[in-house]
């Protein structure tokens, strides 16, 4: 947690550095838009808007692999299950073909 807030503090301080050095007033025209500002703030703007798409285009996968993970649980649930009920019928067949200390034990004569 204090190498978080440490890493924080060094982002931040980078970033009030680039943003005292980079202060001229920049014009961006897109299509029928117009913004005037200084060169950090549009930078940030730009990057800021670029994280935003890129956390959309990453979503679909997201879910695919949330619903992948949701099905194979499923799955694992109902091995488990089978293995269970697997178990205790070898357990019942091993008792069944072992007879206990108080069964006798009857001999074949050839």
């Amino acid at each position: 947690m204090k190498s978080m807030f440490v890493v924080a503090i060094l982002i931040a301080t980078l970033a009030i550095t680039f943003a005292l050095q980079n202060s001229q007033v920049v014009q961006v025209h897109f299509m029928y838009w117009y913004f005037e500002g200084a060169l950090a703030l549009t930078l940030l703007l730009t990057f800021a808007i670029g994280s935003i798409a890129a956390f959309f285009a990453m979503m679909p996968g997201f879910f695919k692999r949330r619903h992948e993970i949701t099905v194979l649980k499923r799955q694992i649930e109902q091995l488990q299950k089978q293995l269970d009920q697997l178990s205790s019928a070898q357990k019942t067949a091993v008792v069944e073909l072992n007879p206990g200390p108080d069964m006798p034990v009857v001999e074949s004569k050839p």
